[in-house]
């Protein structure tokens, strides 16, 4: 079984190993798409930036399969934005 925990965080109550974690799961499962969807290209940079923004906040969950070691299992990232203001 799995035993997890989810937290919510903005980016900057994270350590800069989970935000680095965060980064390479989605650059691992997102980098393809985004350079193959006309006009999207894929930035570091500019990925980097939008998951550490200040409205951003992050679903974390940690946790062990198995009776393992806890880590990282998984993240979701979503941001509060006012349009138009």
């Amino acid at each position: 079984g799995v035993d997890a925990d989810v937290t919510c965080a903005r980016p900057a109550e994270l350590s800069s190993d989970i935000t680095e974690w965060a980064f390479q799961l989605c650059k691992t499962n997102m980098q393809a798409f985004y350079e193959g969807a006309a006009g999207m290209g894929w930035s570091d940079t500019k990925k980097r930036r939008q998951l550490i923004a200040p409205e951003a906040r992050l679903l974390i969950v940690t946790g062990s399969v198995e009776g393992g070691e806890r880590q990282p299992l998984a993240y979701c990232h979503f941001r509060f934005e006012v349009e138009g203001a």
